[in-house]
């Protein structure tokens, strides 16, 4: 057996071939080819096979036919199916126009159906369907939008459709005259975004008076209900939803076909998880949370012929509900607050955070969330109240939280010092923590005190 022992320990290539003065870097990809032939779905094969042309440079196009002369013999091949994937990424996606990229994916598409049909039970094709399904083009639209006067400052929150990476074409006017907004992304991690966050100092003139403000659109957004006009005065809020992405006509008609085929596989192969799961992702890409019951009925269904994943259904089917609830809110025209009482919720999603960022007030009493990881991006939330759950420790940094000012986690599991760690440096003037193991430590109040430099009230007694 040939051993590596090259200083890049990561290499897959043997000694003989990474040091040897001269090899016949064709003749080894005809071995593998061989070798292929014998077991097309060898991964050790594969991986080196990878690592033969990233010596060389032999062509892309050739690999890409070689993918498909494989997976036409067997469709159950992970491996050419990740490969492929890279390989239409930068052949045939990077730098295409809508038209080129539809033609491809269509094509791609044409082949994954032929795949799902034949073996329906195995995740590799279905995996590859959802990896080109995310590629489908989509237009950028506005998708929420929070407005807020503090009294000196306005705070504008924008939610996008889609992830966006060019600057955000977006022209302000208050009073008529145009305004240059710095906007500056949510989740920095990120290197693409959907969440933007701006702020504009308000000239002395407005801050007593209503005064408007108008945003128009250029470039590559595109929404009918634009531009917006708002009348605001110090202290008011506002926020708007317009819905969610915009699909083009040709991409539209991409992911209602393949709808159309799972639905027919489903029907042939009832017991196929993987037929529903996708008919369920489609439905609500198409058609949003307008049908609650089907998505909800479909989830149940899941449950049912993949009891193994039955935790991960109910958290979807969960998930499916809340979102239709908040964005009801949000549509009625909310002032800023939203309450989820008794739902049964385990977890906040990041997407659902995202969604709720401009909310002022939240509250989340009488539910099971053990985790509060993902409530750092309530970017302008002020009041928090998650009180009668499961949480164990304040993870979240809650000076990530700029406007937050109360914060009430009563009755909850607390119970190590070590757990409010997330207070540190927080400019919180409002905590309620009793009902939780902690107070009962005599360091407590000392530490919070510490943690909290503008704390004016804690669990409902002066500091001072």
């Amino acid at each position: 057996m040939l051993q590596t022992t090259s200083s890049n320990k990561n290499s897959p290539a043997p000694e003989l071939l990474e040091f040897s003065v001269e090899v016949d870097w064709k003749q080894e990809l005809l071995f593998c080819e061989k070798l292929l032939n014998i077991d097309e779905r060898n991964f050790h094969c594969w991986d080196h096979r990878r690592w033969v042309i990233s010596q060389f440079g032999a062509s892309k196009y050739h690999e890409f036919a070689l993918t498909t002369k494989l997976i036409t013999l067997n469709f159950s091949n992970y491996s050419a199916w990740h490969y492929r994937s890279n390989l239409l990424q930068e052949l045939y996606i990077i730098g295409s126009n809508s038209s080129a990229l539809l033609k491809t994916l269509q094509s791609e598409l044409d082949l994954v159906n032929s795949a799902c049909f034949t073996e329906p039970t195995d995740q590799s094709v279905w995996l590859y369907q959802k990896w080109l399904l995310s590629k489908v083009p989509l237009k950028v639209s506005p998708w929420v939008i929070y407005l807020w006067n503090t009294g000196n400052n306005l705070y504008i929150l924008l939610i996008l459709s889609e992830a966006f990476t060019d600057s955000i074409p977006i022209v302000c006017y208050i009073n008529f005259q145009r305004t240059e907004l710095s906007w500056a992304p949510l989740d920095r991690e990120l290197q693409s975004h959907k969440h933007y966050f701006s702020s504009y100092e308000l000239l002395p003139s407005q801050l007593e008076t209503p005064y408007e403000v108008a945003l128009f659109l250029e470039g590559h957004f595109s929404n009918e209900q634009f531009p917006l006009r708002v009348s605001l005065f110090r202290g008011s809020f506002w926020v708007k939803f317009f819905g969610g992405s915009l699909l083009a006509e040709l991409s539209r008609g991409i992911l209602e076909a393949q709808l159309e085929k799972c639905h027919q596989l489903f029907q042939m192969e009832p017991t196929c998880k993987w037929a529903l799961l996708t008919v369920t992702l489609l439905r609500q890409q198409l058609f949003g949370d307008s049908d609650v019951n089907c998505l909800v009925t479909s989830l149940k269904k899941l449950r049912e012929i993949d009891p193994y994943r039955a935790n991960f259904y109910v958290d979807f089917s969960s998930e499916v509900s809340l979102w239709k609830m908040v964005k009801d809110a949000l549509e009625s025209g909310t002032q800023g607050e939203i309450s989820l009482e008794r739902l049964g919720i385990s977890d906040l999603s990041k997407k659902l955070c995202l969604l709720l960022s401009g909310i002022q007030v939240l509250c989340l009493k009488s539910n099971s969330i053990r985790n509060m990881h993902n409530m750092r991006y309530l970017y302008m939330l002020r009041k928090l109240i998650v009180d009668d759950n499961k949480i164990e420790a304040v993870t979240v940094e809650l000076r990530s939280l700029p406007f937050l000012v109360f914060f009430s986690a009563q009755n909850n599991l607390v119970t190590r010092l070590k757990g409010l760690e997330g207070f540190r440096d927080s400019g919180l003037r409002e905590i309620n923590l009793k009902g939780n193991p902690v107070t009962a430590s005599p360091y407590y109040r000392a530490l919070l005190l510490s943690y909290c430099y503008k704390l004016e009230l804690l669990d409902n007694s002066s500091v001072v």
